[in-house]
């Protein structure tokens, strides 16, 4: 240290300064740069150490971390197949669509995104933050399945942090709720859960593929990396349906339910010589392609899975077993007088007294009473053995989910009174289906033809004789004279076409006897009636206004469905005769002239 003497002009008084030596001040800076380096070594040998131990012992950790990350194996889905009617037009197809998913990690839960997530989406708010908040420490959770592919793409333009797309397929019918019962449904991953969706929903699905992607830090897709699985395509289905008569059908039911404010209602319609399903429909209906307003109760296909009493639409299956049996003749007569009967306690009526008729005019005027008497000319066996023949009691077979066989007791179990209100129609049942299989045999000379869903490439299927020829056309003989005016269907008359069938009318079976007030209205029948190519039931339940006989409710539907299904076909126009004489004879007296 040394004293240095400062002059100040201002004050013009020198002062003296006290200053450390020069060696002194070089030595604290020196320690002070040396300390800076000290601590720029330390970190550098950390950051340098920390780089070692990351390449050398985390490097397989990190890399695993980061391709999970970045790289992913995701499953390329496979659209289902297609279903089509008998000329290819479409009844079910697959449509792209996107799921929208949230990795609740990597979401901003302080903004509005969830809010404006909610209203691209069409979800309720309050509903979509609950369950982000329940799930946000998952990392994948669905907002919405089958999302517009426009829709989840403008979503995606938002950039809203952690909002993904997954590529899916949404089932689409065309024909909405006038095949819905018929065609069925798919669940949310596009499983059939109804109808022939379900039936063939291991042959309509296919096989998703998978590849490897890399992805952002969003879960946005980067680029394809590699293919892993190819997706193996799907099987298309194509059915016995025309889908021009399907509609025209469906309108048709929906216009009589309407129109008699009934219950429901059902149309089968067949081809008479493949055996093929032309169209089959039932109201109420509801639209496949909306379903979350599907309720349970009417997703059931009633054509196939319902039960009803045919009531005098089973009389012609009388008549034809005592024709095959020979027991009696069509010009044989039966008394009906007074109109009334009593079995075992049990009253069986006509709706007015026809007297003496024959037995081929017992079924045109449609008496219970001549139809009981005639029946008791066979042995139990022998009906219970002609019905069994026809189909009765047993699975139509077209492999529908859910079918019914109806109910036909062995006739071991019959009482006294079961032959007699059999004959018209009670205490056996069957669905709308096996109804109108069974007139196919009357149509067809005595043959059944396999029933079929699908479209038959071979138009000559597998068939079975169940009747004679000649009673079948007989009874086509006796069947075209029903429906005309002294009969009890001539409102299922066509213009251009002669037309053959029966009407029905039951009453339905509530607790523990028949209702007086709640009915069945039936029709069945085919035309033309001598070259028949087209057979049908229409079947309305509980009809309320506008009569409920069959032959006021279900023949005119007939008339109009079948009328435009034949003209639809290209079916040329028969000659129409005028009404038959009374006196005309029939086809067939007897099978032949030996008498039992």
């Amino acid at each position: 240290p040394g004293n240095v003497s400062v002059w100040c002009c201002r004050t013009g008084t020198k002062s003296r300064l006290l200053f450390m030596s020069d060696s002194g001040a070089a030595a604290t800076a020196a320690g002070r740069h040396f300390f800076v380096l000290a601590v720029f070594a330390l970190i550098a040998a950390l950051l340098v150490g920390r780089w070692v131990y990351l390449q050398s012992y985390e490097q397989p950790r990190l890399a695993k971390e980061a391709e999970q990350r970045q790289l992913r194996t995701i499953k390329m889905p496979e659209p289902r197949g297609t279903i089509t009617d008998r000329n290819g037009k479409l009844l079910a197809v697959s449509i792209p669509a996107y799921a929208v998913w949230i990795n609740p990690v990597h979401f901003n839960y302080q903004d509005d995104s969830s809010k404006r997530i909610a209203k691209f989406l069409q979800l309720e708010h309050k509903a979509l933050r609950d369950k982000l908040e329940k799930k946000k420490n998952k990392q994948f959770i669905y907002v919405k399945r089958r999302v517009a592919v426009e829709e989840a793409e403008a979503l995606l333009q938002q950039g809203i942090a952690g909002v993904g797309l997954k590529r899916e397929y949404q089932r689409y019918y065309p024909m909405a709720e006038a095949a819905a019962h018929l065609i069925g449904v798919t669940d949310v991953d596009d499983r059939g859960i109804e109808g022939l969706e379900r039936a063939f929903n291991v042959h309509l699905s296919g096989k998703s593929g998978s590849k490897l992607i890399q992805q952002d830090l969003h879960g946005r897709v980067i680029k394809d990396i590699k293919l892993i699985e190819p997706p193996q395509p799907a099987g298309d289905l194509v059915l016995s349906i025309d889908r021009r008569i399907q509609y025209r059908a469906y309108r048709a039911l929906k216009m009589a339910v309407h129109e008699h404010q009934a219950k429901s209602g059902s149309i089968v319609m067949l081809d008479t010589k493949s055996g093929e399903v032309l169209a089959m429909v039932n109201r109420p209906s509801f639209n496949s392609n909306d379903r979350k307003h599907i309720v349970p109760e009417i997703r059931r296909n009633r054509a196939v899975t319902n039960e009803i009493e045919p009531g005098s639409t089973i009389k012609p299956f009388v008549v034809a077993a005592l024709l095959q049996n020979n027991r009696m003749s069509l010009d044989d007569t039966v008394q009906t007088h007074p109109g009334y009967r009593r079995i075992a306690e049990k009253g069986i009526r006509d709706i007015r007294n026809y007297g003496e008729l024959s037995v081929a005019d017992v079924v045109v005027k449609s008496s219970n009473v001549g139809i009981s008497k005639v029946a008791e000319r066979l042995l139990p066996v022998e009906m219970w053995g002609f019905f069994q023949k026809l189909g009765f009691g047993g699975i139509p077979g077209t492999g529908f989910p859910g079918e019914i066989g109806g109910t036909l007791k062995h006739h071991s179990e019959w009482y006294e009174i079961d032959q007699a209100i059999m004959a018209y129609g009670y205490g056996l049942s069957v669905s709308p289906l096996q109804l109108a299989y069974a007139y196919t045999a009357i149509a067809n000379n005595g043959w059944q033809p396999a029933l079929s869903l699908y479209k038959n490439t071979d138009q000559i299927s597998d068939r079975r004789q169940v009747m004679n020829a000649a009673v079948a056309q007989s009874l086509r003989r006796v069947l075209k004279d029903a429906v005309s005016r002294r009969g009890t269907g001539s409102r299922a008359r066509i213009d251009g076409f002669t037309v053959a069938g029966k009407t029905g009318t039951v009453r339905k079976y509530e607790g523990n006897d028949y209702s007086e007030e709640d009915y069945v209205s039936i029709f069945a029948g085919f035309a033309p009636a001598d070259n028949p190519r087209i057979v049908s039931v229409v079947v309305i339940n509980g009809p309320s206004v506008g009569g409920y006989y069959g032959g006021q409710v279900a023949a005119p539907v007939f008339a109009a469905t079948v009328g435009d299904a034949l003209r639809i076909l290209g079916v040329p126009e028969d000659e129409v005769e005028s009404d038959v004489d009374e006196s005309e004879p029939y086809i067939l007296t007897r099978v032949n002239s030996a008498k039992r």
